[in-house]
């Protein structure tokens, strides 16, 4: 099997490519993980030629790279076909270029055979020594390959009894790391994990030398709706905004390292929820998240270096929440205004914060306070606290805006929601 669920060239076909030694395992296992595999609708390549030659056909290589994962199954006799060797190093070779998920399955085979050519493997390798006798590079790949691909995460047959149960691979997935240094570009089809109901962890991460990323990569979400972005997966090394396109609706990116948010969140034209929380390396909005129409909530809660907000340049009408506490703002621009939708602003703890604009209404930040706006039947609420100490006192204003009548509220603390 020789692909995945992650499409990762513009040129996949398949979701799953299985690499595996016909005469061991395609009347038994490889069958049931191919039935497996279709009831789920993964579209997975197997290779139904009975009689090969000695050479990998062009079809196949094709497949491979066409392929999202590769599972590889290796049993007794895998080592002795040089079909198979060679299917390996070049699935190997598109794990290493493309980011392809390799995934091996130890089919009745001790890990540590596979691994140091051991066993069965060892008596494949002196029959291919003597017939490659004048091709010792060839024998010495075919070795690296096999080290390495046993020391990829994968399933054991020998601590997983029941064939039934081994065939389930994408259920039981608990978390997966993918290392984007090794990756060029990868895309994130719309059914990419929606087969691993136990996925708990999604790591993205780049390797790092002295804190900072040595490079950076494409992330592609091609049609995928990331709302399980959630508390229970993470991409907490991320250190660049993802350079992402599609459908996205949610995209939570709390807790990373990312610096900026840049001018190409514009085509996220369908973005409803973006979670930057706890971003403490966040210094900068593009003043393109204005294009994002369709964004409701805004969260920015303990950006702690973000010291200035975007101007809002085009008015956004369902923009209804924004959490800016924590954070080191120090003014609101006055077009804020074009926040038509907007019913809550959470502004506790921003001690650098100056005043709010005049249209608005504005507030010393020793004050304690939570501000009921009354706008073409819409309710805002702006919340400040700067002191629990602070004093509190009764106050009623304008706000400078043609249609609108404000009504402005003082309450006591202990009255005060969060």
């Amino acid at each position: 099997m020789a692909s995945s669920s992650f499409g990762l060239t513009s040129q996949t076909k398949y979701d799953v490519f299985l690499s595996f030694r016909g005469e061991d395992t395609r009347d038994n296992f490889t069958s049931h993980l191919h039935a497996a595999l279709c009831r789920k609708k993964i579209k997975t390549f197997i290779d139904e030629e009975l009689n090969r030659g000695d050479e990998i056909s062009l079809a196949i290589l094709k497949a491979i790279e066409g392929s999202k994962i590769s599972v590889i199954i290796f049993s007794k006799n895998y080592a002795s076909s040089k079909w198979c060797l060679d299917e390996l190093v070049k699935i190997l070779q598109c794990h290493k270029i493309n980011g392809q998920m390799v995934i091996p399955v130890f089919y009745r085979v001790d890990p540590s055979d596979v691994r140091k050519q051991s066993g069965r493997f060892k008596d494949a390798f002196v029959k291919h020594a003597k017939q490659f006798k004048d091709m010792p590079e060839k024998i010495q790949n075919w070795r690296a390959v096999l080290t390495e691909a046993s020391n990829l995460s994968g399933w054991d047959s020998m601590t997983i009894r029941s064939e039934a149960q081994l065939v389930e691979g994408t259920d039981v997935i608990a978390g997966i790391f993918l290392d984007l240094s090794k990756i060029r570009d990868i895309h994130l089809g719309s059914r990419a994990f929606e087969n691993m109901t136990n996925l708990r962890l999604l790591k993205f991460y780049l390797p790092n030398r002295r804190g900072d990323p040595i490079m950076s990569s494409k992330v592609h979400l091609d049609q995928v709706t990331l709302s399980y972005f959630g508390k229970k997966k993470s991409c907490i090394n991320l250190a660049e905004f993802p350079k992402i396109s599609g459908n996205i609706k949610v995209l939570k990116l709390a807790r990373t390292w990312i610096e900026e948010v840049p001018s190409s969140i514009e085509s996220l034209t369908n973005l409803e929820v973006l979670d930057l929380a706890h971003c403490k390396r966040l210094n900068r909005l593009s003043a393109s998240i204005c294009k994002l129409k369709s964004l409701s909530w805004l969260r920015l809660y303990n950006c702690s270096k973000l010291e200035s907000f975007p101007g809002i340049l085009e008015n956004m009408a369902r923009l209804e929440y924004i959490d800016l506490r924590l954070t080191a703002i120090k003014e609101l621009p006055s077009s804020v205004e074009h926040l038509e939708g907007l019913k809550e602003l959470r502004m506790e703890y921003c001690h650098k914060l100056g005043k709010l604009p005049d249209n608005l209404g504005s507030l010393s930040p020793s004050d304690h306070a939570s501000i009921q706006i009354q706008r073409r039947h819409m309710r805002l609420k702006v919340s400040l606290l700067a002191s629990k100490n602070a004093s509190m006192k009764t106050m009623q204003q304008a706000w400078q805006a043609s249609s609108a009548e404000v009504a402005v509220m003082r309450t006591k603390c202990d009255n005060l929601e969060g």
